[in-house]
């Protein structure tokens, strides 16, 4: 896969076969990684759009992708078609910097986070969103955010922060269930996988904590040169990227 510009995220999708990446050429890539990894094809944001991809996401059956941009629009695609169905402005004040997406009462959840402070649900119902919930709990820009199936059978959502935490939110109620300072500086990205919670960080560590009843324990803590890594894990493959500010 090839874009004109830096690729600022990516996700895969729940069964493994698909790597959304996101692009400030404007562009998402979509590339079937089992069958086909040497091509992608591309989606565009709409051209009046002065906004930088912050997000992707991939809906479960992977018939709906959805991107985030800095100018605060949400974007919703169709994974067969070009352009955008529909587009939410001002989703956040000040911009959009991340988002999730779960299934939750047979219809797609969508966790938006924001320069604002705040996470926001929504559901998406024929291409359009659909306010849910608005949490508040950060003292910081929320920057990142995952949804998590606890052992009980709890859907939560995990977000990060500039104020150096990571909450875990109850879907259900919208209550904080737990608050914890992870880093010594601001977390930009989170991932998760079976009982696994990973938090990269400014501070030049990646942190492995295992998840327990709404709780994290630190596991493991990885010193590292590069502030921008991503990871992603579907169906036990990882994905991992990062560069170093010495290259």
């Amino acid at each position: 896969m090839i874009h004109k510009g830096p690729v600022r995220c990516l996700c895969v999708s729940k069964d493994g076969s698909l790597l959304i990446s996101g692009s400030s050429d404007q562009t998402i890539g979509i590339t079937n990684i089992i069958t086909n990894p040497d091509v992608a094809r591309y989606l565009k944001l709409t051209e009046s759009d002065s906004g930088m991809l912050s997000g992707v996401c991939i809906s479960y059956d992977n018939s709906l992708i959805v991107a985030v941009a800095t100018s605060g629009t949400i974007f919703l695609y169709d994974a067969n078609s070009p352009k955008p169905l529909h587009c939410h402005y001002d989703a956040h004040y000040n911009g959009v910097n991340g988002c999730d997406m779960t299934t939750h009462e047979e219809r797609n959840l969508l966790c938006t986070v924001g320069a604002d402070y705040l996470a926001k649900l929504w559901y998406v119902d024929n291409y359009v969103l659909v306010p849910h919930k608005t949490l508040s709990g950060h003292t910081g820009q929320v920057l990142c955010c995952k949804f998590h199936m606890l052992g009980d059978g709890e859907l939560v959502l995990f977000t990060g922060s500039y104020d150096k935490t990571v909450i875990i939110w109850s879907v259900e109620t919208g209550d904080k269930l737990h608050q914890s300072i992870c880093h010594s500086s601001f977390i930009y990205y989170i991932s998760l996988f079976e009982d696994k919670l990973v938090t990269c960080s400014s501070d030049k560590t990646v942190k492995l904590w295992s998840v327990c009843s709404g709780k994290v324990r630190t596991i493991n803590v990885i010193p590292t040169s590069s502030q921008e890594v991503l990871i992603d894990w579907s169906c036990e493959q990882t994905v991992v990227t990062g560069k170093s500010l010495a290259e």
